[in-house]
């Protein structure tokens, strides 16, 4: 199975997460989490899906800001 890793960055705080398929996980040990408890919003979920295989190089999330791609990796499973 073939999945994407996406690493973003917010624009303004430098804040530099990765989508893993399941989650946005915060880079820096005292970042900022992407949820309490972990509760993805579905349409978030979907979002960053949609990302998959694309050539974005940056998008913007109500309530979240603006953020750059900074590297896609593809990994097979």
């Amino acid at each position: 199975m073939k999945k994407e890793l996406i690493i973003f960055q917010h624009i303004v705080s430098g804040e530099t997460y990765c989508w893993n398929g399941e989650y946005p996980v915060c880079l820096l040990p005292q970042g900022e989490v992407w949820a309490d408890y972990g509760d993805l919003d579905p349409a978030e979920a979907d979002f960053f899906e949609s990302l998959i295989g694309g050539k974005k190089k940056s998008f913007e999330l109500k309530n979240r800001g603006k953020f750059d791609i900074i590297h896609r990796i593809k990994i097979t499973t």
